[in-house]
């Protein structure tokens, strides 16, 4: 059965995913966020929506708010040659910003213009909080009381305290606290909707995606991760920061070589943001006899070319819940969780390698995925 007390380790999709299924589970749940604002900045960043998001928000969403844009068909261009792939591909788009309030509403009722009238509780729902401006700092496990003790700071005021409970979940992101404070061993290497939910033509955006490659800690790299006021980011710039000398030099250097529509989409984007693009793996997914969990990116971080990383943090929020239900083992549902992580690394690097025209890299991510497949075929996977 479901955890009496669990403890959520990050307050974005992931995160919120686990907490509405436990909370309709009838768990008691607290969400600690290291981000202290109210409203977390989605920089109006794309998200693909599959299957088992979809089957999550069905189940569990009591806003009746459209999260996502259906969408039928892929097309690829190559420099200036338009439809070089043109294919039948069903899938849902969808904005990260508009996706988080809508699971905020059902989780803790957060009003906002996405949602201004959250839904109410549910009978038979747990008790849950949110509490954002907390980073976790520690973690220890009473085995003898099935308990697990997280220790925390406030970022903002730099009190500490400790909060227990039955589970805890890490879903704290590609740069995972908790996966540091475990010294897990980690290999780095469209349309949407509106964040406020406009899905009517006219009002959604077009969300694109300009792969750039550049070395790790390079001076190019330090310029363009420096902001309009001088401070360095280490992962992302966010809109409205990116310096604009930096952004019309690049415009400038690359928008010949675009294709028409491209070039338009580009040149017309007012408020661009930078963020690194990057790998993060582990493979030791619990700990504790199953009382801490890594999901999400906190697990695997992929690349973000095909957008699902949503995708496997419902896989792993139902996983979880079959675990609970005594439908499969944790063990099971770990090797699951790794096998579903190695095939879209190895995806996510074959769309990026064609896309940046990488043909040895290419060649070698798809032998790699057919060997993965064949183990998977044989049972050694």
């Amino acid at each position: 059965m479901p955890p009496q007390s669990v403890v959520i380790v990050g307050g974005s999709v992931a995160g919120l995913l686990q907490g509405l299924q436990l909370k309709r589970s009838g768990s008691n749940v607290i969400v600690l966020e290291q981000d202290p604002s109210k409203d977390r900045h989605s920089h109006e960043s794309g998200v693909s929506i599959g299957r088992t998001v979809v089957h999550l928000l069905d189940k569990y969403d009591a806003t009746g708010r459209p999260a996502a844009i259906p969408a039928k068909y892929l097309s690829a261009a190559w420099h200036k040659w338009l439809r070089v792939v043109n294919t039948h591909w069903a899938h849902s788009m969808s904005n990260w910003g508009c996706l988080y309030l809508i699971l905020r509403a059902n989780f803790d009722g957060l009003k906002s213009e996405t949602v201004p009238n959250p839904p109410r509780p549910r009978k038979g729902d747990g008790k849950v909080e949110y509490w954002p401006g907390k980073r976790a700092t520690g973690l220890k496990y009473d085995r003898d009381a099935g308990k697990v003790h997280l220790q925390y700071v406030d970022v903002t005021s730099g009190e500490e305290g400790t909060v227990s409970a039955d589970t805890i979940i890490a879903a704290d992101g590609v740069h995972s606290t908790i996966r540091k404070i475990l010294q897990v061993p980690t290999r780095k290497d469209y349309f949407i909707p509106t964040e406020t939910g406009h899905v009517e033509p006219g009002k959604r955006l077009i969300n694109w995606v300009w792969y750039y490659v550049l070395p790790d800690g390079s001076p190019e790299m330090d310029t363009i991760f420096t902001d309009i006021h001088g401070k360095v980011h280490p992962n992302t710039v966010p809109q409205g920061l990116v310096n604009p000398g930096v952004w019309a030099s690049q415009v400038a250097r690359y928008l010949p070589q675009m294709t028409a529509p491209l070039a338009e989409v580009v040149s017309k984007t007012p408020r661009p943001f930078v963020t690194k693009v990057g790998e993060a793996q582990c493979f030791t997914p619990s700990f504790y006899d199953g009382r801490v969990v890594l999901v999400g990116d906190a697990f695997t971080g992929f690349r973000s070319h095909l957008g699902m990383a949503s995708e496997q943090a419902a896989r792993h929020a139902v996983q979880m819940d079959k675990v609970w239900r005594g439908e499969m083992t944790m063990e099971q549902r770990d090797r699951e969780a790794i096998l579903y992580a190695k095939r879209f690394i190895l995806l996510n690097r074959m769309v990026g390698w064609t896309g940046l025209g990488w043909v040895f890299s290419l060649f070698t991510a798809m032998a790699s995925y057919a060997w993965l497949a064949i183990q998977q075929g044989l049972g050694i996977a």
